[in-house]
């Protein structure tokens, strides 16, 4: 449906209470198009569920419920912050207590049998989207016509790692309702409730997007867009207008703090805009991230903890395949990032989250070579020219002196 928006909000967005009004405002604007809302849990809210989890199969049932007082916590506070009537607050208020004591009733059981399986750590994980989609609905409930509460798991069905969209329900809903409100993260697997995995939110919106054509797929957060560079390092960086999958996703591979991309790839494939928005900022443009729309502007990133294994460069690349999957074998963090021959070596440049290393790789898209050619000249790095993508090798202990040199250096270009 070409005349459907998804609006996609994070755990810092919809966690805040002071962002209600722009929520509102948001959606309120947008009321010539049909809407989908897809909610994260609040902030903070996965990772005690996760806690929990850890918790209960350690038998620490204490830690499990004090955890589960915090979660309380958080959220009788966002409604007591919300801005609502009395009328509407005392129906959050009860359906707050009926989602905890759900899961306290969980933790209890675990406490008698003395186990937890799988599906029950995917069970107690959903609640986070269960409680704020439940009490956002509440909330938008009287603000807007004609607005629906959709489970996610009556739609999104996960079979064999394969995951489909029921789009057929999808659009009779809309055909009936010009607002849905639904979870992300969460779907079904053979009949019990489970996930998507970290980063499940965004690929809820851009699947659910992507299996009715929607116009676009908006993601709010709390910052400008995408950046000319990180905004915690360099406080003049830039909002790019736009700019290609390809792109970002190189900026993301080397430590700009993004979405998680393989999540929105099939709006991408489908030729969905996806932008990135503020939910501060309501007014600004963002970033619009597309299949084929490449900026022209640079931006940098850097990744650091990088380790390299070195190995004698040899014309075998079943040799080089074994090597790789020996290395994956140290550790489920082991990431490939780049495999570099030269006439003698190769070098094999990967990230372990589980060791220490002093090696640091900065990527530059769009960089202006001749402003930085001095800088390149006592370091390896590599161009791409087709796709203007700078990738820089060094130590730890220079590399932010560098950056900073370097993105001093382009930010000329900007002007």
């Amino acid at each position: 449906m070409k005349n459907t928006l998804i609006h996609k909000f994070g755990g810092t967005s919809i966690g805040n209470p002071n962002n209600l009004d722009n929520i509102f405002k948001i959606i309120d604007r947008e009321n010539n198009c049909k809407q989908i809302i897809v909610l994260s849990a609040f902030a903070k809210i996965t990772d005690l569920l996760v806690a929990i989890t850890e918790f209960l199969s350690k038998n620490e049932f204490q830690k499990a419920l004090d955890a589960l007082k915090e979660i309380y916590t958080l959220h009788l506070n966002w409604i007591n912050n919300s801005n609502s009537n009395q009328y509407k607050k005392d129906k959050m208020y009860s359906q707050l207590d009926l989602i905890i004591e759900q899961i306290r009733t969980i933790i209890k059981g675990i406490g008698i049998v003395k186990e937890i399986s799988e599906n029950v750590k995917k069970r107690i994980i959903a609640f986070g989207e269960i409680l704020s989609t439940s009490l956002f609905f509440i909330y938008i409930n009287d603000k807007t016509d004609r607005v629906i509460f959709l489970n996610a798991v009556e739609f999104i069905k996960k079979e064999n790692e394969k995951i489909t969209v029921d789009s057929e329900l999808l659009n009779e809903e809309l055909e009936q309702s010009n607002l849905i409100i639904t979870q992300g993260f969460i779907c079904s697997e053979n009949d019990k409730i489970s996930n998507l995995g970290r980063g499940g939110s965004d690929y809820s919106a851009a699947l659910i997007g992507s299996s009715i054509d929607v116009k676009s797929i908006n993601i709010w957060t709390d910052v400008d867009g995408i950046l000319t560079a990180s905004p915690r390092i360099f406080n003049d960086a830039q909002s790019l207008k736009f700019i290609s999958y390809t792109q970002i996703r190189e900026l993301a591979k080397y430590g700009a703090k993004v979405l998680h991309l393989d999540t929105i790839l099939p709006a991408i494939e489908k030729n969905i805009d996806v932008k990135i928005l503020n939910t501060w900022n309501i007014d600004f443009e963002g970033t619009i991230i597309s299949k084929n729309n490449t900026t022209q502007k640079f931006s940098i990133s850097m990744l650091d903890n990088i380790s390299i294994f070195s190995i004698e460069k040899k014309d075998d690349q079943s040799y080089l395949n074994q090597i790789l999957k020996s290395l994956s074998k140290i550790s489920a963090n082991f990431k490939l990032l780049e495999v570099i021959s030269n006439i003698d070596k190769t070098d094999i440049y990967y990230k372990n989250e589980n060791s220490k290393s002093d090696h640091s790789i900065i990527c530059v898209i769009n960089p202006n070579i001749s402003l930085i050619s001095k800088e390149l000249e006592d370091y390896n790095y590599i161009y791409d020219s087709k796709n203007r993508i700078l990738k820089i090798f060094l130590f730890s202990d220079i590399s932010e002196k560098l950056l900073n040199l370097i993105y001093t250096k382009l930010k000329k270009s900007l002007f």
